[in-house]
């Protein structure tokens, strides 16, 4: 059962139907499939080269993610797909299936939570450069970080928990780094680094060619 922190019950939720994308204009599948070739030839990058690749694998997932549920709003989008039984079989499926796609899964949840940038320099959090995760993550929760992804993180801290990993989880936590790539305003931010953006591309594009939706 999903934390309700990432499918609030609630909430209202679209309908993932992968028909739709089967029957869009061969215009429309055709940029897609340039976008994410494009990301999946990259998927060798250095760190220091992932931006661009992931920007390529986003732009292909969310045009194929706006087809397939339907919603006129990003985060109508992610509710839905994170909501979506039958991709959250295919994650789990493929991540228990698939050493090297489990790795890179496992490596993202390891910086796991991504702050919102905007929160944190609104709050006057300033950059935290410097030591390990664990340590950047205290320090943002000491000086009153309160929006993140995964929403339930804390709590399973608290709780000396681990995050579920799962597609719910995921997919939220690696819309926060787009959210924080595309809107993250000028100048270089602990949550827009390198191995961040490298660690949620290799994760996201690996399952998104073994499961095979944008290929359809």
């Amino acid at each position: 059962m999903a934390c309700p922190e990432i499918v609030a019950p609630n909430r209202r939720h679209g309908r993932v139907d992968l028909i739709r994308y089967s029957i869009l204009h061969p215009e429309g599948k055709n940029l897609i499939s340039v976008w994410f070739q494009r990301a999946w030839q990259d998927r060798e990058c250095q760190k220091d080269e992932a931006f661009e690749p992931f920007i390529f694998m986003w732009f292909a997932f969310n045009g194929w993610a706006a087809c397939v549920t339907d919603q006129d709003s990003d985060r109508g989008i992610i509710d839905t797909l994170a909501a979506d039984t039958q991709i959250n079989n295919n994650f789990e499926r493929i991540i228990t299936t698939n050493q090297d796609i489990s790795q890179s899964v496992n490596n993202f949840f390891e910086l796991l939570p991504i702050f919102d940038v905007k929160s944190l320099r609104r709050k006057g959090i300033l950059l935290h450069a410097g030591g390990n995760r664990r340590e950047r993550i205290d320090y943002y929760f000491a000086n009153g970080a309160d929006r993140f992804e995964p929403g339930c993180w804390k709590r399973h801290f608290d709780e000396n928990e681990r995050v579920p990993v799962d597609w719910g989880h995921f997919i939220n936590a690696v819309y926060k780094v787009r959210c924080n790539l595309f809107h993250g305003l000028k100048g270089a931010h602990a949550e827009m680094d390198q191995e961040i953006v490298h660690s949620a591309y290799l994760a996201l594009v690996k399952f998104l060619h073994e499961v095979g939706y944008l290929y359809v």
